[in-house]
């Protein structure tokens, strides 16, 4: 990504972008000076240059004929980004406001779904795991290579939420017992080939079955009968597992 293309991204336009850059390198210039260097067009140049003002880029000296000097761009960026964070802070609050009471128990949609990508899977995984108030049921047959921060920042979530009294069940993969720490869970060891599940509080599970990179997939359910089963399923894979 160039210069141009990098501040068009801190909201210049292509034509505000090349003018800034140009007095940024002439230190100070006038309007001709800028058209002539950036090649924005002189009919639009003295347009460009009033927007760069207003957005707080550009000085403008009151000298015969006006010369414009550029805001330091550290001064500028740091700014922009005061002024972003403040306004995804406030749409943050408003969408959670206007959108968060249709996640809660009583109306939230039952099914069946399929989430593609690591990141997506991920990310479900700390949403299931940061809901849970009771019971955490693990399958983790082996740990995916290349994920060590995701893999310390869900073992933190679970360590807070054993803190709170979650009852956590892990069937681990014989390779990664050694890992695990029994004052955290029930681990018991399992030599079964087989996908990672989450089964949280009887409520929601997810499976996500190994594939090569890029093909991710996961399903995660909330539907009723769908849980059951899985309940069903890890409570007999548990008592066919070896104690450690």
């Amino acid at each position: 990504m160039n210069t141009v293309q990098n501040l068009k991204l801190f909201g210049l336009n292509k034509y505000e972008a090349l003018a800034y850059i140009q007095i940024v390198k002439s230190g100070v210039a006038t309007a001709k000076e800028v058209s002539r260097g950036s090649g924005v067009p002189y009919s639009r140049v003295y347009d460009v240059l009033d927007s760069l003002e207003k957005k707080g880029w550009v000085l403008v000296e009151t000298s015969k004929p006006q010369r414009y000097r550029a805001k330091k761009i550290d001064t500028i960026l740091e700014e922009k980004k005061r002024e972003v964070m403040e306004e995804l802070e406030e749409a943050r609050e408003e969408l959670i406001k206007e959108l968060l009471p249709y996640f809660s128990e009583d109306i939230r949609k039952v099914g069946v779904w399929t989430i593609r990508g690591v990141k997506s899977i991920h990310s479900k995984v700390l949403e299931i795991i940061s809901s849970c108030r009771e019971r955490l049921d693990i399958v983790v047959p082996f740990l995916p290579e290349g994920l060590e921060d995701e893999i310390s920042e869900i073992v933190e979530i679970i360590r807070e939420k054993v803190k709170a009294g979650v009852r956590l069940r892990v069937v681990a993969g014989e390779k990664i017992v050694e890992r695990l720490d029994p004052k955290l869970c029930e681990v018991r060891v399992s030599g079964e080939r087989m996908g990672w599940v989450i089964l949280a509080d009887s409520r929601e599970v997810l499976y996500a079955v190994p594939s090569s990179p890029g093909d991710e997939v996961g399903i995660w359910s909330n539907e009723p009968e769908m849980v059951r089963i899985s309940g069903i399923m890890f409570n007999y894979l548990w008592e066919g597992s070896k104690e450690v």
